[in-house]
């Protein structure tokens, strides 16, 4: 199933130990990252949870965007 138009603006929210990225479906609003108000990472602890969230962003939609560039290219916002 390949999304439309409009589910690939879909936001979605995803929480990986502490911190919650925030995007939509093709990352193309960008991926905001905001932490728990209780929890001060690590720069490895970010790093590990941002390939967290790349993996499960790539295992759940990439295969139904067709057409989408790379990761390359997306904005990261931290919220902290």
């Amino acid at each position: 199933m390949i999304y439309s138009d409009e589910e690939r603006k879909k936001p979605i929210s995803h929480y990986v130990d502490g911190l919650t990225f925030k995007s939509c479906v093709d990352l193309s609003c960008g991926i905001t990252i905001e932490k728990e108000e209780w929890y001060h990472p690590t720069l490895e602890q970010v790093v590990s949870q941002t390939m967290t969230f790349t993996a499960w962003w790539t295992l759940n939609y990439h295969p139904h965007l067709n057409g989408f560039s790379g990761l390359d290219t997306i904005p990261i916002k931290f919220n902290f």
